[in-house]
């Protein structure tokens, strides 16, 4: 992000001034804007003298303080330690739904894209793709099963050829015991990785290949899912993005 020369404050004070606000009428909405960030304290501090995460955040107050109606954000998470990833994640949350405006994000962490966003579009070599590209396998098809080299995963069946597979992190079931249902894809493994991501539970499972599952708080009680513990992965093979 870039900064002008001198402080926090006059930093935010430039951006109303572009917007016609006065200089008297700004210190109320400059210490608003820095308190929703944590970083009020950094009002008289030259925005040259600052870290990466407080830069961030400063350029992210400079924005909003000039009330937008769509919000551009291009990789928002960058610099930013982890109680400062967490802070960013409440205000896009509550941003989308208290503000009731339209919040635009760029990013390569895909997994907290999907978790945080309403729609959200994939690009591959400048190209959209319908899938959100996590569980993302390459490999080869063949008689309506793809090999990634590791796993055999059944196709829908008007998919006939394709060099990419694509699973939605939210199909993915989890169960104790192989389901006893249509489902077509049921692969035993271990869990690896649970983590918190934007309000969700993340389980990752090392199969042959490795999934990584988004499920709710009360789905994780439910499993009383534990490290190291054998797991089911299953899914539909309609839920299967095929490129």
């Amino acid at each position: 992000p870039f900064m002008f020369r001198g402080t926090v404050k006059e930093n935010l004070l430039l951006a109303l001034k572009f917007h016609g606000v006065k200089s008297s009428q700004g210190s109320q909405k400059v210490a608003k804007a820095l308190e929703q960030f944590g970083i009020g304290h950094l009002v008289n501090h030259q925005a040259n003298s600052l870290s990466g995460g407080e830069l961030q955040k400063t350029a992210l107050a400079r924005a909003l303080i000039t009330e937008p109606d769509v919000l551009l954000m291009d990789e928002p998470f960058n610099f930013l330690d982890h109680s400062s990833n967490q802070l960013m994640e409440q205000f896009i949350s509550g941003f989308i739904s208290q503000a009731q405006q339209t919040l635009i994000f760029s990013t390569h962490n895909r997994l907290q894209g999907l978790a945080l966003a309403g729609p959200v579009i994939s690009l591959v070599q400048g190209a959209q793709v319908d899938s959100p590209l996590i569980n993302l396998f390459g490999g080869f098809t063949q008689d309506n099963i793809f090999d990634t080299g590791k796993l055999l995963i059944r196709l829908p069946g008007d998919v006939s050829d394709c060099r990419h597979i694509s699973i939605d992190p939210h199909e993915i079931v989890l169960s104790r015991t192989p389901l006893i249902s249509s489902i077509r894809n049921q692969f035993p493994g271990r869990i690896t990785s649970i983590s918190e991501e934007a309000g969700k539970v993340c389980v990752e499972v090392s199969s042959d290949e490795k999934f990584l599952a988004l499920i709710t708080h009360e789905a994780l009680q439910d499993l009383d899912l534990r490290l190291g513990e054998a797991i089911w992965v299953n899914f539909k093979s309609n839920s299967i993005v095929a490129f």
